[in-house]
């Protein structure tokens, strides 16, 4: 019974090539199993506390320097509408690759199953995490916007002086849903097609997240000028009054 199991999940054959392999082979079953997993997951959550840590409330700030207090609220709220309606199809896209696990499988090349095991758990783990994700961008930006929706634009203003990191934390996550979502291809690229394939979609993964990061670090260098009269203040502006008026009345 066990055999037939095992040879359920790892067939004799792929393509014609005998891929077959002893018995005696398939002591990883046991404690390997959850080698990828534990890789993936582990690097996944340090590096994502480490961003929200560090880099949520900055990034808040720093996307809604520029904007005018008039149009601070209705900013806010169609960043969060754009984040939230991208971030879902990603979403739906993971869930449907997630349900093709069992069509990787090596075409024209005979790949060994323990590196396939891996591989497959390595592509599971990367769809659950990124599915994980999509849903806590879109459940962020409906809570967001459930509040920031029933405040007057006074109310917007103070709301996102202390909670900056509100708009960085959906950034973030969603620049994570994007990342993960090119390595799922990635993983499924590999051992469906070989080596060669697996590392131009690497190269393509690392070149636009360069790319897109280059191109947001730009804009976030550039500084409008809007010191003449009769233009609206800017978050930036509000903020930096209201700290010298507070630390004055101290």
């Amino acid at each position: 019974m066990q055999e037939a199991t095992q040879s359920l999940f790892w067939p004799s054959t792929v393509n014609g090539v005998n891929c077959s392999i002893e018995a005696g082979d398939r002591g990883w079953r046991g404690d390997h199993i959850w080698l990828a997993p534990t890789i993936i997951t582990a690097s996944y959550y340090a590096l994502h506390t480490l961003l929200r840590m560090c880099l949520a409330a900055k990034l808040g700030q720093d996307l809604l320097k520029h904007c005018p207090q008039a149009n601070l609220k209705e900013t806010v709220c169609k960043s969060f509408e754009t984040i939230s309606v991208t971030t879902a199809l990603v979403m739906t896209t993971v869930a449907g690759l997630l349900i093709s696990v069992q069509e990787i499988a090596p075409n024209g090349f005979c790949l060994d199953p323990l590196s396939l095991m891996h591989a497959k758990r390595a592509y599971v783990t990367l769809c659950l995490i990124c599915i994980r994700a999509c849903v806590q961008t879109v459940l962020y930006c409906v809570i967001n916007l459930f509040y920031v929706n029933s405040f007057t634009d006074e109310d917007t203003v103070q709301f996102m002086k202390g909670q900056a990191a509100a708009m960085g934390a959906t950034a973030i996550t969603l620049a994570e849903s994007y990342t993960l979502f090119g390595l799922v291809i990635m993983v499924w690229v590999g051992p469906s097609y070989g080596l060669e394939l697996f590392l131009i979609a690497l190269v393509g993964v690392v070149h636009l997240l360069f790319s897109v990061l280059r191109h947001w670090r730009r804009l976030s260098q550039f500084s409008p000028s809007y010191e003449s009269l009769g233009k609206s203040p800017r978050f930036a502006e509000v903020r930096t009054s209201d700290c010298s008026e507070e630390s004055e009345g101290i």
